[in-house]
């Protein structure tokens, strides 16, 4: 009769294990074929087969798994590049720093001391003038069209000056010992720089038609990086020792979205005018463009330094486009209360057994054995396509024990699918999924003889959850799958539960 009886009970948990299989085949078709309102039942039996007149079937309990344990996702979604040009200053006032003296009015400034001045300028067609000959610092930020801006300083604290605008003439003069930094944002704008000292000065130019001319009677170092089309760099005749670095990276302003960066051919419209060379000084110029280049040349003129201008052309990354960054989306969910349920088989001449459906998967536990997973989970993984099915239950499941059948109920809420890439977007980096459960045994089996996951899951907790033996008091392990894919299918479904 005993062996008998443990005969049965072995024959219930395969009947038990082939009902939970089905559910959670059923659970991840419904899953990716993103229907709502889908409702899907399946019984259990919580009957072994008993020996009657002698001895009645062993029962079971059906209901929630360890408490705490959860599902969790997490990836990054890469987007299509956006374009996003320098933004114009702030309308009038101060911003970061203020001004340590003096007021300004509505288009002048003049500092002639140790004052500060970071100040926003606006207004269209307009006379701005800003002075500093003091060992000041003057940071201003003029946003405006067609107008005349003259600035000057013979000091040592440095100047920065910031057009957003169009059409505009400016004029700075004097700049002393301090760095100065010019950025135009904008188009036909006309920049006229006469050094007198040893400033370093550094150009930005973003825009088409822009004219830049330096008067070089210093000593300083000449930077300029002009992103645009039809931009002219003019340099008089240098006698000094001034140097000077010039960068044209073909750009169209009025077509940034082009899958070109540099655009086109546009570096050859940019040109030099004027430079000759009677001094030590020197021009290294950078033809940046992706399909056109030029041989290195040396210009004419060079009575100091024989080989006073260089150019040279260079292929650039599409990663140094202006304006240019990927959109980057994070996706995260952590801590799902996963769809989970177990099965304890109260068996009386065979070992107790847990029979679980584990976020998906389907899972055999004995007391002192190693956790086995019957039926895989709805994640696979191949040539770098990712699928994965995310089950979980909106409310949790009730307790049921005796030797009847019962009769899971299920009913599709909600279903969240995500197909990466697509429209312009793709993943950026690795998907991670994190499972929290008492059955981590059999997930870091699963993973760790599936060659695809192979080397890609650790876990995290007690020894027994993690590698056994199998306890039914025996804690939660965390198993963390990190999977370089390169495309992903995801399913996020939520579904009802009651149990009948």
């Amino acid at each position: 009769m005993p062996g008998q009886m443990a005969s049965n009970d072995l024959n219930h948990g395969l009947t038990v294990e082939d009902q939970v299989g089905r559910l959670a085949a059923i659970v991840d078709q419904v899953a990716l074929q993103d229907v709502v309102g889908v409702q899907v039942t399946q019984p259990v039996s919580l009957g072994s087969a008993g020996e009657p007149p002698f001895v009645a079937p062993d029962g079971a309990t059906i209901g929630p798994e360890s408490y705490g344990a959860s599902e969790g996702l997490s990836f990054t979604v890469g987007g299509p590049s956006s374009y996003n040009p320098p933004s114009g200053a702030p309308v009038g006032g101060i911003v970061a720093g203020g001004i340590t003296c003096g007021t300004p009015t509505a288009t002048t400034y003049s500092e002639t001391g140790a004052c500060t001045l970071v100040w926003n300028f606006t207004g269209n067609s307009q006379a701005f003038s800003f002075g500093d000959t003091g060992s000041g610092t003057e940071a201003v930020n003029v946003t405006t069209n067609s107008s005349t801006i003259a600035t000057t300083g013979t000091g040592s604290g440095g100047n920065y000056l910031r057009i957003m605008g169009s059409s505009n003439t400016i004029t700075m003069s004097g700049v002393g010992s301090g760095k100065t930094t010019i950025v135009i944002v904008g188009n036909s704008n006309t920049l006229t720089v006469n050094t007198v000292g040893s400033s370093a000065i550094a150009v930005y130019i973003y825009g088409n038609h822009d004219s830049l001319t330096v008067g070089s009677v210093g000593s300083g170092p000449v930077k300029v990086v002009v992103y645009g089309s039809q931009d002219t760099f003019s340099v008089p005749s240098d006698t000094g020792s001034q140097v000077f670095n010039l960068y044209f990276n073909g750009f169209n302003a009025t077509a940034p979205t082009s899958s070109l960066c540099p655009y086109q051919n546009l570096s050859s419209t940019d040109s030099v005018t004027g430079f000759t060379e009677v001094g030590s000084g020197s021009l290294t110029e950078y033809l940046n463009n992706s399909v056109h280049y030029y041989a290195n040349s040396t210009g004419p003129a060079c009575t100091g330094n024989p080989t006073c201008w260089t150019t040279h052309s260079q292929n650039v990354a599409q990663t140094t486009c202006p304006f240019f960054s990927p959109i980057s989306v994070p996706y995260a969910r952590s801590g799902i209360a996963g769809a989970s349920f177990v099965v304890l088989l109260r068996n009386s001449y065979a070992p107790p057994v847990d029979i679980a459906y584990d976020a998906g998967a389907v899972v055999y536990a004995e007391a002192g054995g190693v956790p086995v997973m019957v039926d895989s989970p709805p994640i696979t993984y191949a040539h770098g396509a990712l699928t994965i099915v995310v089950p979980q239950f909106s409310n949790p499941i009730a307790s049921v024990a005796g030797t009847s059948t019962t009769v899971l109920n299920l009913g599709v809420t909600s279903v969240e699918s995500i197909a990466l890439p697509e429209a312009g977007f793709n993943l950026s980096g690795s998907v991670t999924v994190k499972l929290t459960t008492p059955f981590a045994a059999a997930w870091m089996s699963y993973f760790s003889t599936v060659p695809a996951f192979s080397g890609l899951a650790t876990c995290a907790g007690t020894s027994a959850a993690c590698n056994g033996p199998f306890s039914f008091s025996g804690g939660l392990g965390t198993v963390t799958l990190v999977v370089p894919a390169k495309t992903l299918t995801l399913a996020v479904a939520t579904f009802s539960v009651s149990i009948v």
